[in-house]
């Protein structure tokens, strides 16, 4: 669990300027750490894994259309019989 400590620390870190790993930018951003990898994933760039509030913040307002989920794809139907139910479907 966080701490508002963990939080205090992690904002002070920011706003001295100070390089930041993706938990701690996630904890300025009051964000979950799921956020900051998926900005990495869509090409958010980070030196070694950390970065300062000042960039993460830019590369948002770049890519202001930025979604942590992708759009969903209609999904198929299974082809697998022994999961299909139907009139014919093994008991």
């Amino acid at each position: 669990m966080i701490t508002d400590s963990e939080r205090a620390k992690a904002v002070a870190k920011s706003e001295s300027g100070g390089l930041l790993n993706l938990t701690e930018l996630a904890l300025v951003f009051d964000v979950g750490r799921d956020f900051t990898k998926q900005m990495v994933r869509a090409g958010f760039k980070t030196f070694g894994g950390r970065t300062t509030r000042e960039d993460a913040l830019a590369w948002l307002r770049k890519n202001a259309g930025f979604k942590t989920r992708q759009q969903q794809k209609s999904a198929k139907p299974r082809r697998n019989s022994a999961i299909q139910l139907g009139n014919d479907a093994k008991r």
